[in-house]
């Protein structure tokens, strides 16, 4: 499976300290969550999900997967296999609220997904 190489990258940030810490190291930032940012209609792009959804409710996440696939070329997700607790801010940075794990996911929830054990998670990554 190749993967799709973008041109621009846009990460997506709601707490402001880490939108601060990656706009200093020189990404562009949407000071968003995943949820609004993906309002917007884009066409060829790569949604990267790398440790995202489960800071999520499983409904918000599952709307979050599907928007994800509007006009993507590629969508890769990373998340723990299964539920795993989650509380605090190992970065001290103030981020508690969106550092807690509100849900848990397995690959059954990917169906049509290619999915693939590592580590403690697994990658779900679908290719239009």
């Amino acid at each position: 499976m190749p993967w799709y190489t973008p041109r621009r990258h846009i990460c997506v940030e709601p707490h402001g300290p880490y939108a601060d810490r990656l706009e200093s190291a020189g990404y562009e930032v949407l000071r968003q969550t995943a949820l609004e940012a993906l309002q917007v209609p884009r066409e060829g792009h790569a949604v990267y999900l790398l440790d995202v959804i489960e800071h999520m409710a499983k409904d918000e996440g599952l709307e979050v997967v599907e928007l994800s696939k509007c006009g993507a070329r590629q969508v890769v997700i990373y998340t723990p296999y299964g539920f795993v607790k989650q509380e605090g801010d190992a970065w001290k940075m103030g981020g508690e609220f969106w550092q807690t794990h509100r849900s848990g996911w397995m690959p059954e929830d990917f169906p049509g997904w290619a999915t693939m054990r590592h580590d403690i998670g697994f990658y779900a990554i679908w290719t239009a």
